[in-house]
């Protein structure tokens, strides 16, 4: 399956989930999806007999946000076709802004899971900027 989207992360990092730490995983968030009817179908038969608790919010309560992640590399294409073996390697080596990139991520669903196989950059993000709204803040 193939979801378009806009990257909002993409970090390696360990997160805890009913009080126990998880092994370190690289974590992708794309927001502004679009998920046709046939897309939320196979992706919520594949959760059918998980529970509530090892499904994810994302799929019982689509709000376009997608959340994926792997223990592994992910490979992926920058705009202009060019292959990397890990995105991470790519997002270090800062070939261009990645947050609110747009992008394609091919995952495989499996009953009761979710991995992400690779992305596609369709295009450069926007450099980001912490302190962009102290600059807009008219307060003293």
């Amino acid at each position: 399956m193939v979801i378009k989207g806009k990257l909002t992360v993409c970090k390696r990092q360990v997160k805890e989930f009913n009080g126990k730490s998880t092994d370190e995983k690289l974590w992708i968030t794309l927001k502004e999806v679009k998920l046709s009817d046939d897309k939320m179908t196979e992706l919520k038969a594949a959760f059918k007999d998980s529970g509530k608790k090892f499904t994810p919010d994302w799929i019982n309560k689509f709000e376009g946000y997608v959340n994926v992640s792997t223990k592994f590399e992910l490979p992926c294409k920058d705009p202009d076709g060019n292959e990397y073996a890990s995105v991470e390697r790519f997002i270090k080596e800062e070939k261009f802004p990645y947050m609110n990139a747009e992008c394609k991520l091919s995952i495989n669903v499996k009953e009761g899971a979710i991995y992400p196989n690779a992305i596609v950059f369709l295009s450069e993000g926007t450099p980001f900027n912490a302190f962009a709204e102290f600059d807009n803040d008219d307060e003293d």
